[in-house]
């Protein structure tokens, strides 16, 4: 696999996507330790603060999200769910860093996300963060296991370790065998599992997941979000879940609904605990 064409391709779905490529570099420390409200962020949380996302339309201000304050836990699973065209996905871009709030900060435990710069965001994304989108955005020129590799090659990764922890990763969603194929000769739910797999060869602490299952029959998504819940728990993730799914949102510990910009809590009306926990 040359190494140049691994570098030259950037799909949604590598933006951030990982394993550990050798000791992480972690991201500039921006003390103190809390938003700037003052409250403490555990170490590996994921918090928003005052967040608020606004587009200009027709020559006046559309304001998506409004004021919205939300933090994830380490190891905590929190789904978010709300009417198409909401601010789901504007959200998880927002607190994945692939897009920037119009008023508001970002905070990743010590570090403020909002004061970094694109190129050390993009480090801290292939670092920190898997993506897993509706589509798989598996290149179809290179094979799977390539596929998985990419984002251990464009850290800088030697091949043959990378082609080892996308081996591993590629075992672990049940894909060895497939690993020669190309993304056409797999199917759906194949495409989506290698997608997972993907997301954690830089082994993140993050997982960012928008519709994982959007685009698949009812049995295969159940599958696939199963697989989801037991990589979240066996990798001690922080996981977001963007989904119309209310029935896997509410496996998550937290659930939110976005509406009309502002959030609110949901889960408090589920029976039953927390099948994330």
């Amino acid at each position: 696999m040359e190494r140049t064409a691994a570098q030259s391709v950037s799909p949604p779905a590598t933006a951030g996507d990982q394993e550990g490529a050798g000791p992480k570099k972690r991201i500039p420390d921006t003390k103190p330790a809390s938003n700037e409200a003052g409250a403490p962020i555990a170490a590996g949380g994921l918090r928003g603060v005052g967040l608020h996302k606004r587009y200009a339309a027709g020559g006046q201000a559309l304001e998506v999200l409004r004021d919205i304050d939300l933090e994830l836990a380490p190891g905590e699973m929190v789904a978010v769910v709300g009417e198409s065209g909401c601010g789901k996905s504007t959200l998880l871009h927002i607190l994945s860093t692939l897009d920037r709030p119009t008023e508001g900060a970002v905070y990743f435990a010590a570090s403020c996300l909002s004061r970094l710069g694109s190129d050390e965001l993009a480090e801290f994304r292939n670092r920190e963060i898997g993506f897993v989108w509706q589509m798989p955005h598996l290149l179809p020129e290179f094979t799977l296991l390539e596929n998985v590799m990419l984002p251990r090659l464009i850290a800088g990764e030697a091949e043959r370790a990378a082609a080892g922890a996308a081996r591993a990763r590629l075992e672990e969603v049940g894909l060895e065998r497939r690993a020669g194929h190309r993304a056409g000769e797999l199917s759906g739910g194949e495409q989506q599992r290698g997608a997972l797999a993907r997301a954690l060869v830089m082994q993140p602490r993050l997982l960012m997941a928008d519709e994982p299952t959007g685009n698949l029959d009812e049995a295969t998504a159940e599958r696939v979000f199963s697989l989801l819940l037991d990589l979240h728990r066996r990798h001690g993730l922080t996981t977001l879940l963007v989904t119309h799914n209310l029935q896997f949102a509410r496996r998550c510990d937290r659930v939110w609904r976005l509406h009309q910009g502002k959030l609110e809590r949901l889960d408090t009306a589920f029976p039953g605990p927390s099948r994330a926990s």
